[in-house]
């Protein structure tokens, strides 16, 4: 059973009418319209078709807009972990461009002694940042470069879910890695008593 309807077209879902109403809302159509009624239908109709066709970013988007970012399962606020994820690394970002070790040019004022010393602080400012990240958020849904969060489908497609919003939940990563994991275990037990 596929997920999502990759060939899916906005006819498919809102077939053509011959009784000159909107094809989403089933308003009567004014003047020169022959599909939709207004803007707004029309818009709609289309974010409708790109969640069926499985787009990440419209499902995102809509499920973001309900949830807030906040994980359905712990509670934790996934977006205010991606801000301070993405400081972090823009703090860093902005540490290296100062501070490049591999550009001397800039600093050739200085002595070969001072050049070295910026070297080694470079490094060992690098190294302490990612080993205190790792300390600080060993258990925390923290995604260097990606996102804190997952949209994930409440009963898996796979076993009957639907593929709508009523069926879809914000979990941060933590939360839906173990939840794939606890789905995993059990085709393995299968898969062992089969043999």
């Amino acid at each position: 059973m596929s997920r999502y309807k990759s060939n899916l077209t906005l006819d498919d879902i809102y077939p053509s009418r011959t009784d000159h109403l909107c094809r989403r809302c089933e308003k009567p159509l004014t003047g020169k319209q022959t599909k939709w009624c207004s803007k707004d239908c029309s818009y709609a109709a289309f974010e409708e078709m790109m969640f069926a066709k499985g787009s990440s970013t419209h499902i995102r988007r809509e499920v973001f807009a309900r949830d807030n970012g906040i994980c359905a399962n712990c509670g934790i606020d996934c977006e205010k972990i991606q801000r301070i994820s993405d400081h972090a690394n823009q703090s860093l970002s902005e540490f290296e461009t100062v501070f490049n070790p591999y550009d001397l040019s800039s600093n050739k004022n200085h002595s070969l002694e001072i050049r070295q010393q910026i070297i080694h602080m470079f490094f060992e400012y690098r190294k302490q940042f990612f080993k205190d990240a790792r300390k600080i958020w060993k258990d925390t849904p923290l995604n260097f470069g990606g996102s804190c969060w997952q949209a994930d489908h409440i009963l898996e497609v796979i076993h009957g879910g639907k593929h709508e919003m009523s069926n879809l939940q914000t979990l941060c990563n933590l939360c839906h890695k173990q939840k794939t994991a606890k789905m995993a275990r059990p085709k393995k037990i299968n898969q062992a008593t089969l043999f």
